[in-house]
C-alpha cells in the first residue's frame, strides 16, 4: 500500500470516540494549504484542502488529549477510498485518510500575532 505524509494545521478539536470493545478512534480534519495551476496567475493561486483523517489506539487517545485547534501537524497514513450512497441516493465518492503516526508541528499564532511555538512543544508520536 501507498504511504502519504499530509502537513497542515488541526482544522477542528479531534472527536474521540470508543468502540464497545473500548477502541479508542480520534476523527479530524486537517487544513493543508497548496497552489492550483491558474491561468491568470502563472504563480498559481492558493488553495486548502481539508483532509478527513482518523486514528487508532493509544494514538488515538494521546492525540485527542494533546491536539489543539489550529496546531500543526504531519502525519504519515494511508488513503482508504470512502464511497457511498448518501440518504437521497447520490453516489458519494470520498477519500479517508488513517494516519499510522503523527508529529506535532508549531502552534498556532496568538490574536496579536505572535507565534507562540517554541523548541519546547514540538514533540513527536511517530511509531519506531
Amino acid at each position: 500500500m501507498n504511504t502519504l505524509t499530509i502537513v497542515g494545521n488541526l482544522a477542528n478539536e479531534p472527536r474521540v470516540i470508543y468502540t464497545a470493545d473500548g477502541l479508542c478512534i480520534a476523527h479530524f480534519s486537517i487544513a493543508d494549504n497548496g497552489w492550483k495551476p491558474s491561468k491568470d496567475n502563472p504563480k498559481g493561486e492558493k488553495t486548502v484542502i481539508f483532509w478527513d483523517c482518523t486514528l487508532f489506539g493509544d494514538m488515538a487517545e494521546r492525540f485527542g488529549n494533546e491536539a489543539t485547534k489550529g496546531r500543526e501537524f504531519t502525519l504519515k497514513g494511508v488513503c482508504i477510498p470512502d464511497n457511498y450512497v448518501d440518504k437521497n441516493g447520490n453516489k458519494v465518492y470520498k477519500i479517508a485518510f488513517n494516519a499510522e503516526s503523527y508529529k506535532k508541528g508549531r502552534l498556532p499564532r496568538s490574536k496579536d500575532g505572535v507565534d507562540t511555538a517554541n523548541a519546547n512543544n514540538i514533540g513527536s508520536d511517530e511509531k519506531r
